[in-house]
C-alpha cells in the first residue's frame, strides 16, 4: 500500500524537487509511525537511492537501498548500491557482505568487483584488494576503474613509482584524466619532486579549473620550491572558488608573513578564524603578527584566546610573556615564562628570555642561573653568552664577565659588541692597555661605537683617564 497521494509517475523526471518532496513525505510517514504504508515501486526506490547517494544523504540512501533489496532480493543492482553506500559510510565489513551478495547474483560484473576491492582496502586488507583488482584486470586489461583503484592502492601503500606508472597511463583517459593528474601531483609531492607535482596539478586545473583542492595543493608544492608569490596566487584562486577554506587562508597568511606583508597576513588569519574559530595555531600566529607590529595589547588578547583554547600551548605563553616584557610588565612576563617552562623546559630561548626579565628586576643571581641553563642547551648562542657577560658585569663579577666576553669574541670576532663590552670591563679594572686595544677593535668594526664611548665611559673612569683614552683613540 502506498501512502496518500503517492504517485509512481511523479518521479519519472527524477528532479531534485520531486526527490526532496518524496523524502519529506517519507520522513513524515516515519514520524507518524506510518512508514509501513510507504511502498514505492522498485524504479522509484532506485531513483531515490541514486539521488540520496549523489546528494550525500547517506542515512536516507541506506534506508531506501535496504527497502530496494527487500523488494528485489535476486537482483545484483540493489545489493551493489547498498554496498557502495555502506562503503561511503566507512562500514566496510557490512559493505563487503552486500558486495558478496551482488557478486553471487552477477559474478562477472567488473564494477561490483572493483568496489568490493575498495571495501577490502577499507577493511584493512590491501593485499586482498590488490588481488581483486588484478582479477578484474585479467578479465579486462582496459578496465579503467580497476586501474585507477589499483593505482590509488599503490599510492596509499607508499609504492609511488608503481602508482605513477598507472596514473600516467590514465592521464589519456577520457573518464579519469582529471583524477589521474591530481593523484600524480600527490605522488610527486610525497617523493619531494615538487616541480613535477606543480606541473601535474596544473594539468588537473586545466581540465578542471574550479577544483579548489588542486589549486590548494599546487600552492603547497610551489611554496616548497620557494616561489612564494606564485603560491599565494594559487591560494587566491582556491579561495575565489571556495571562500570557506580555513586551511588555505591560514597557509596564505604564513606566506605573506615570509614576505613581511604583515597587515595582509593579519587579514588572512582573521578570515581563517571566521571558519575555524577554535584553531589555536591561527590565534597564535595572529598574535605574533600583532607583536611584530608592536601592537602588544592586541597581541596579548590573541595569545590569551589561544591559551583559553589550549591552556598547555607553550608557544603562546612564551609569546604573551614577550609582549608583557616589551610593555615592561615584568612580573606578568615572568609568570608567563614560568608557565611555559612548566610545559617545556628544554628551550634555550625561553631560559634566555626569563633571564632578561630577571635582569630587568635586578634579580641577577637568578638571571645568571637562567643564562647558564640556556647556554647548556645551545652553547653556540653568542647573543645569550653576551647577555650573560653583561649580567656578570652588572653584578660586578668582573673577572667572570671578562672571561665570558673573551668567549663571545672567540665565537664572533667580527661583532663589535664583544670588544666594546670587554673594553668597559677592563676600564673598570683600570687596565688601560687592554681597554685601548679592545676599544680600537670595536671602533674599527663599528665607528658608531664612539658615541657609546662618549656617553658611557665618563661614568666609569676619571676625567684624566678619559682624556688619555680619547688621545689614544684620536691617534688611532
Amino acid at each position: 500500500m502506498s501512502i496518500s497521494g503517492f504517485d509512481d509517475e511523479y518521479f519519472n523526471e527524477n528532479s531534485k524537487a520531486n526527490m526532496e518532496d518524496a523524502l519529506r513525505r517519507f520522513r513524515e510517514a516515519k514520524r507518524t509511525g506510518r512508514e509501513h504504508e510507504w511502498a514505492p515501486d522498485v524504479h522509484t526506490l532506485e531513483n531515490l537511492v541514486q539521488y540520496c547517494f549523489e546528494a550525500q544523504k547517506l542515512d536516507d540512501a541506506l534506508e531506501f537501498a535496504s527497502m530496494w533489496t527487500d523488494q528485489a532480493p535476486y537482483s545484483a543492482d540493489p545489493w551493489h548500491k547498498l554496498g557502495m553506500i555502506l562503503s561511503s559510510m566507512n562500514r566496510a565489513e557490512e559493505a563487503l557482505q552486500a558486495f558478496d551478495r551482488a557478486l553471487a547474483l552477477d559474478p562477472t560484473d567488473p564494477e561490483i568487483m572493483v568496489n568490493r576491492g575498495i571495501a577490502l582496502d577499507q577493511a584493512g586488507d590491501p593485499d586482498g584488494a590488490l588481488a581483486v583488482f588484478n582479477v578484474a584486470l585479467d578479465q579486462n586489461p582496459e578496465n579503467e576503474e580497476a586501474l585507477f583503484s589499483k593505482a590509488v592502492l599503490f599510492e596509499r601503500r607508499g609504492d609511488y613509482s608503481e602508482a605513477i606508472k598507472l596514473f600516467h597511463f590514465l592521464t589519456s583517459s577520457e573518464n579519469f584524466s582529471k583524477e589521474a593528474w591530481y593523484e600524480l601531483g600527490c605522488c610527486y609531492d610525497a617523493q619531494h619532486e615538487f616541480l613535477k607535482a606543480a606541473h601535474a596539478y596544473q594539468q588537473c586545473i586545466e581540465e578542471d579549473p574550479f577544483n579548489q583542492n588542486a589549486w590548494f595543493n599546487r600552492a603547497v608544492v610551489l611554496s616548497r620550491t620557494g616561489t612564494v608569490q606564485d603560491a599565494i596566487d594559487c591560494y587566491d584562486m582556491a579561495l575565489a572558488i571556495k571562500d570557506d577554506f580555513p586551511t588555505a587562508w591560514y597557509n596564505r597568511a604564513n606566506l605573506l608573513v615570509m614576505l613581511s606583508r604583515y597587515t595582509e597576513a593579519i587579514e588572512s588569519y582573521r578570515n581563517a578564524l571566521r571558519y575555524e574559530p577554535t584553531d589555536v595555531l591561527t590565534w597564535h600566529n595572529l598574535a605574533s603578527m600583532y607583536e611584530e607590529q608592536s601592537d602588544y595589547m592586541q597581541a596579548i588578547e590573541c595569545f590569551t584566546h589561544a591559551l583559553k583554547l589550549n591552556p598547555k600551548h607553550y608557544d603562546s605563553y612564551f609569546g604573551r610573556g614577550s609582549c608583557y616584557d616589551a610593555l615592561e610588565k615584568f612580573y606578568h612576563a615572568l609568570h608567563d615564562y614560568d608557565r611555559a617552562l612548566e610545559i617545556n623546559n628544554q628551550q634555550s630561548d625561553l631560559w634566555h628570555a626569563r633571564a632578561d626579565v630577571l635582569c630587568s628586576l635586578d634579580r641577577y643571581d637568578e638571571a645568571l642561573e637562567c643564562y647558564e641553563i640556556a647556554l647548556q642547551l645551545t652553547p653556540g648562542n653568542v647573543e645569550c653568552r653576551f647577555d650573560y657577560g653583561v649580567t656578570l658585569y652588572e653584578a660586578n663579577l668582573l673577572p667572570d664577565a671578562i672571561r665570558v666576553f673573551k668567549e663571545v669574541i672567540q665565537q664572533s670576532p667580527e661583532w663589535s659588541e664583544g670588544h666594546y663590552a670587554i673594553a668597559k670591563a677592563y676600564a673598570v679594572q683600570n687596565d688601560m692597555s687592554r681597554t685601548i686595544v679592545h676599544l680600537r677593535e670595536a671602533l674599527e668594526l663599528d665607528p658608531g661605537k664612539r658615541e657609546d664611548f662618549d656617553a658611557e665611559f665618563p661614568d666609569i673612569m676619571s676625567f684624566r683617564q678619559i682624556r688619555a683614552l680619547r688621545n689614544a683613540l684620536d691617534d688611532f
